[in-house]
C-alpha cells in the first residue's frame, strides 16, 4: 500500500512514502507491484489498511452506479444482484441513502440474515425461478425502476420481467458468464433500457464527487465494507476457490505482509 522505494521517471517524488492505493490495476497479489502513478488514489488517514485496501473499488463504484450510472431518486425501486457481496452491500446502503426502496438478491435463503443488517426493504432467493414475481408483488405489479446485476449468465433475461417501464438495467459484471443476446424489440415493450458500466469512465466525469462522500460515510460508519475474510498471500489459491464456490460474503482481503 505504500508506493515503495522509488518513483519512476517522471512521476512526482513526492508520491514516496505517501499512503496509496491502486485502481485498475492487475498483479497485485504480491508483496510488491509496480502501478502507473495515475491510478493512485490518497488513503484517508483514519482508515485502516483493511478499509485502505478495498475503499476505492467497491466504495467508488457502488455510489457511481447509483448517483452517476443510475440517478438513482427517493422512492424508486433498485433491485440489487449479489447483494450479500462487497459492492452490493454497499449499493444497498448507498440507495437507501437516497431514499430508494431496495431489494437485495442473493443465492440462498442463508445468505438472508447478512444482507438484512445492510437496510434492505427485502431480500428475495435469486435462485428461484420464480424471483421476478417477488420484485413485482414488493412493487404493485409493476416491477422495479433500476436493477444492478454484476452476474449476467444465461438467467439474465430475468431481469426483463422484473424492470418496470422506462426501468434500466445496469450490467457491471459477468460473473456467472456471458448473459444471451437480447434483441432490440425485446426493450420496446417497457421502453427500458440497459447498459454497462465501467468504473472509471464515469469517475473521469465525476469531479470527485465519489470521493468526497464516500470517505466521509466510510469514516462515520454510515456506510461499511463488510470485510468477512482475510487470507494470507500464500493461501491465494483457496481464496479464489471459496470465491469461485460463492462461498465468500462481503470482501476478502489478501495479506501481503506486515501491518494489516
Amino acid at each position: 500500500m505504500w508506493p515503495g522505494r522509488c518513483g519512476g521517471r517522471g512521476v512526482d517524488a513526492a508520491l514516496v512514502g505517501q499512503r496509496v492505493a491502486a485502481n485498475g490495476q492487475w498483479g497485485g497479489n504480491a508483496e510488491f507491484a509496480a502501478v502507473n502513478a495515475t491510478s493512485l488514489v490518497s488513503v484517508p488517514p483514519d482508515f485502516d489498511w483493511k478499509l485502505a485496501s478495498c475503499f476505492s473499488t467497491c466504495a467508488y463504484s457502488a455510489w457511481l452506479l447509483v448517483h452517476s450510472a443510475a440517478r438513482v431518486k427517493a422512492d424508486q425501486w433498485v433491485v440489487v444482484h449479489s447483494a450479500a457481496g462487497a459492492v452490493g452491500s454497499l449499493v444497498i446502503q448507498i440507495a437507501k441513502s437516497a431514499g430508494a426502496q431496495v431489494i437485495g438478491l442473493v443465492g440462498g435463503e442463508h445468505k438472508f440474515e447478512f444482507v438484512e443488517q445492510f437496510g434492505p426493504d427485502a431480500v428475495i432467493d435469486y435462485l428461484r425461478d420464480d424471483w421476478p414475481d417477488g420484485v413485482k408483488a414488493l412493487t404493485g405489479g409493476r416491477g422495479a425502476d433500476v436493477i444492478f446485476d454484476g452476474n449476467a449468465g444465461d438467467r439474465a433475461p430475468m431481469n426483463l420481467d422484473a424492470i418496470a417501464p422506462l426501468g434500466h438495467i445496469i450490467y457491471l459484471g459477468a460473473s456467472a458468464g456471458q448473459a444471451p443476446l437480447v434483441p432490440p424489440s425485446m426493450l420496446i415493450g417497457k421502453s427500458c433500457s440497459m447498459s454497462g458500466f465501467v468504473q472509471y469512465f464515469h469517475q473521469a466525469i465525476s469531479g470527485g464527487a465519489e470521493m468526497a462522500a464516500t470517505h466521509k460515510a466510510l469514516a462515520d460508519d454510515s456506510w461499511r465494507i463488510p470485510i468477512e475474510r482475510e487470507f494470507d498471500l500464500a493461501d491465494i489459491a483457496e481464496a479464489h476457490r471459496a470465491w469461485e464456490a460463492r462461498e465468500l460474503l462481503g470482501r476478502a482481503v489478501i495479506r501481503v505482509g506486515g501491518e494489516l
